[in-house]
């Protein structure tokens, strides 16, 4: 028998850590003071923008410490435009890569001819390797 799991989204929501707890009203509507409205419109802004968890964390750790010097949420940010203008790269690639995928294979051939699925698999970078 297959084991169920709990799956943890961690994308969508803030785990119970990074916001503290709310107050329920009746019908299943959720008051926030502005404290937590405020924390909660910045992880939604920063996962908008594409910071990771941890990102998310660090800045929120910085948020806590008002007193400090900025240059910890600047290294924080600017390492994030660093790898958003690298996977913008890698992204600007990926429609030639795929081009070639699709001149791999007529359509026209069983299954187990496939160039694309041969592709996929890395038959061909093997066979060359090993020769």
């Amino acid at each position: 028998m297959p084991r169920r799991c709990a799956l943890q989204s961690t994308a969508s929501k803030p785990s119970r850590s990074e916001l503290p707890p709310h107050l329920a009203a009746a019908f299943q509507y959720r008051e926030y003071r502005s404290d937590h409205l405020r924390r909660l419109v910045f992880l939604r802004r920063s996962r908008q923008l594409g910071f990771s968890l941890k990102e998310v964390r660090d800045l929120l750790n910085l948020a806590n410490q008002p007193n400090l010097v900025c240059k910890d949420v600047t290294r924080v940010a600017a390492a994030h435009v660093t790898s958003v203008k690298a996977k913008i790269r890698e992204l600007n690639r990926l429609p030639r890569a795929l081009e070639q995928l699709v001149r791999a294979c007529p359509g026209k051939v069983c299954i187990a001819d496939c160039g694309i699925l041969e592709a996929l698999t890395g038959a061909e970078a093997l066979t060359a390797r090993a020769r």
